[in-house]
């Protein structure tokens, strides 16, 4: 089982082939994991199984050529695979399970440049590239399988933490595309490895997926450092431009939105209406950053810093908005992806609550995360405001459940919640979901739970005059702020 361990780890180091340049650069390639997967597949005499997972991390290489490379080089590497992996054979007498928990493999000698090696019709192979594994496989064996590893040296069960494995060696293969600037590194695994190579009639791990990732290369004219800012999230796909809220108001039929959200600094014009919600800002990523890694920073308009927007999940949602969309939590760290292959995106997070303006900031990856001048113009965006003194926190629908927040709270709003409890599906989950599957839940589930007697209990406090810090009644409710909410807080 040592030996399917070290297959493991040769498969995320497969992955890290995404990446390459060796005289330009070193430069950092992100994994799309929107995009990249993998399947495992473990095989004994008389049976298979397999189970796929995500794959997360970054490469650091270098090329000869910005533009037309011929030669790439290797920096560094640290993939992940962001599932469990469980295997489950039965056999007639015997039996394999084995789970796989927190794998990743690491270049075992960062800083230091493997290679260079050719690249030819736009495809590269670095041969016995040193790697490290880390991450934990346990592994039970039954009946004669158990009696084929014992005569193999192997004993029927065992937990190996891989750290303890030593330096492995493997063969990484890819491609790598330059286009307007950006590298696109995509890798197609299939590799089939002997648990042990003495003995390899005991079984075999095959590995086959696509890991890909993108990024600009370093000192290219045609990428810009400094990405599009993103666009409100516009109901019904029809932008209305605006100058004020009463602009909004003007729209069309049931889809008028109520507020307006006004350009980036720099960029002049009008703003573009759209829908405020209590727990949730919904970005639709810029168009014109198609093509570019990018991550997104959350900021309170105060200038406080929250964290980045996570990996996007995909959920089908009800009422008047389109499927399917989006849901992010905020995190610590930065996400990059071309977030152009995502529609629309509801942050949804402890630190996301009614009555709050939020700024949302894209970033290039390879960018100094630290430069102000590497991030686009902010998107302002806002949760429900409480402007006219009637509206704010439990203000979820207009005069109809399929109209947006109008600036009231009244019983409409407590009956639309009531409509999405009964699964109606006359309003978005996004309008109506104000806290989680628990009295204590300060994390919307949107995607998850669905709408409950929480959701409900809170609209009828919003209507007793309450707010997400203080109920009809004038109690706290424990809640906390949005700077009192670390990153990685919800699930």
């Amino acid at each position: 089982m040592i030996r399917l361990v070290a297959s493991a780890a040769f498969l995320i180091a497969l992955s890290s082939a995404a990446s390459a340049l060796a005289y330009v650069g070193p430069f950092t390639i992100p994994v799309d994991e929107l995009s990249s997967s993998v399947t495992v597949q473990v095989c004994i005499p008389g049976g298979c199984d397999s189970d796929v997972s995500g794959v997360s991390g970054y490469s650091v290489i270098a090329l000869d050529d910005g533009a037309a490379p011929s030669m790439i080089e290797l920096h560094d590497f640290d993939l992940t695979l962001t599932d469990q992996i469980n295997i489950d054979i039965s056999i007639f007498l015997g039996g394999l399970t084995a789970t796989g928990d927190n794998l990743r493999l690491l270049y075992a000698q960062p800083g230091t440049p493997f290679g260079p090696d050719a690249i030819e019709g736009g495809g590269f192979l670095l041969v016995g590239v040193p790697q490290n594994a880390e991450g934990t496989v346990a592994y039970d064996a039954a009946g004669t399988v158990c009696v084929a590893m014992q005569a193999g040296g192997m004993p029927c069960s065992d937990t190996q933490d891989l750290s303890q494995q030593g330096t492995q060696t493997g063969d990484i293969s890819g491609t790598l595309e330059i286009t307007d600037g950006i590298a696109t590194l995509t890798i197609n695994p299939n590799v089939e490895i002997p648990f042990d190579p003495a003995n390899p009639e005991l079984g075999t791990l095959t590995v086959t997926g696509t890991v890909t990732g993108s990024a600009p290369v370093p000192g290219s004219t045609t990428v810009p450092a400094r990405p599009m800012p993103d666009d409100a999230f516009d109901i019904d796909g029809t932008v209305r431009t605006c100058t004020t809220d009463a602009d909004c108001l003007a729209g069309i039929g049931s889809t008028s939105e109520v507020y307006c959200v006004g350009p980036p600094a720099a960029s002049g014009g009008d703003g573009v209406c759209y829908v405020q919600r209590n727990r949730y800002i919904a970005i639709k990523p810029n168009v014109d950053n198609a093509g570019l890694s990018t991550a997104r920073r959350i900021k309170l308009s105060t200038g406080e810093t929250l964290g980045w927007v996570g990996p996007p999940v995909s959920i089908v949602v009800g009422g008047p908005e389109p499927s399917p969309q989006s849901l992010a939590r905020i995190q610590s760290a930065p996400h990059y992806m071309d977030w152009s292959t995502v529609d629309t995106v509801h942050v949804g997070d402890c630190a996301v609550v009614p009555e709050f303006v939020y700024e949302v900031q894209a970033i290039v990856a390879g960018e100094d995360e630290g430069d102000e001048a590497s991030y686009s113009e902010p998107l302002v965006l806002s949760t429900v405001l409480n402007i006219s003194g009637t509206g704010g926190y439990g203000d979820v629908v207009g005069a109809s459940p399929g109209l947006p927040p109008d600036g009231t709270r009244s019983f409409k709003d407590i009956s639309a919640v009531v409509g999405g409890f009964q699964s109606l599906q006359l309003s978005p989950k996004a309008w109506l979901d104000l806290q989680g599957s628990t009295s204590a839940s300060m994390c919307p589930d949107f995607g998850g739970g669905g709408i409950d007697f929480n959701d409900i209990n809170r609209t009828i406090a919003g209507f007793q005059g309450g707010s997400y810090f203080v109920d009809g009644l004038g109690n706290p409710t424990g809640f906390l702020a949005p700077l009192d909410c670390p990153p990685n807080t919800c699930p």
